[in-house]
């Protein structure tokens, strides 16, 4: 089992580097996103434990390359693969619940993702994720609600606090690795000359929180 988180950060760094490559990277650039994904402290790392957080990723990713071929030929299989994988990362990690959110706000801002807003494939994607976490809200139903009790209680309701998110902020800069969160964020600002689709798919999904921490 604990070869599995091993696999897939190969896996990963493999689906990184076809997405840079459909998203226009030059062959060099594309070598670089692969290094500086496993170069990144939170891979470099927790890539070889045997956590929540490889299946997690892996399915993240896999959606997020999934997304970029529906802009291509045969979009149907694509949106309803890019469903499965979104419900395959809720249930690995309940942080996956971002992708969702994520996903619609790239379609509503990038420039033809309010015209397939208005066709049926984002939304059987959606249905799809659906399904695949209703098997994991059956199985907390039919248990106690036990993941939901461990995940969700350790979010206390105190309210908005600039502190701590001053902590995720930090937290998030440094288990990037300090200089590839630079050029991360940089990489954020990259229009693509005209076409910002690209851009703003990976800004508007590529966060993903951590488990908040128990209260004290």
């Amino acid at each position: 089992m604990r070869l599995l988180p091993v696999i897939a950060t190969g896996l990963v760094s493999a689906l990184i580097g076809d997405l840079a490559h459909r998203l226009g990277a030059r062959p060099a650039t594309v070598l670089r996103s692969v290094v500086w994904y496993n170069a990144t402290i939170t891979i470099g790392i927790g890539g070889i434990l045997a956590t929540p957080d490889a299946p997690a990723t892996f399915f993240w990713v896999l959606t997020l390359w999934c997304l970029v071929r529906t802009t291509g030929p045969r979009p149907a299989r694509w949106w309803a693969a890019a469903g499965l994988a979104v419900g395959l990362a809720t249930i690995s990690k309940y942080s996956a619940l971002f992708l969702a959110p994520g996903a619609f706000l790239w379609l509503w801002l990038s420039p033809d993702g309010k015209a397939r807003l208005k066709t049926p494939w984002p939304w059987i994607a959606a249905l799809l994720a659906g399904a695949v976490f209703a098997t994991n809200v059956a199985w907390n139903a039919q248990h106690g609600w036990l993941t939901f009790a461990k995940q969700f209680g350790r979010v206390e309701p105190s309210g908005f606090s600039p502190t701590h998110l001053g902590e995720l902020l930090v937290s998030q800069f440094l288990l990037l690795n300090p200089v590839i969160a630079i050029y991360a964020f940089r990489g954020c600002s990259w229009a693509g000359g005209t076409e910002t689709t690209p851009v703003i798919l990976i800004c508007a999904c590529r966060w993903r929180p951590p488990c908040p921490s128990p209260p004290t």
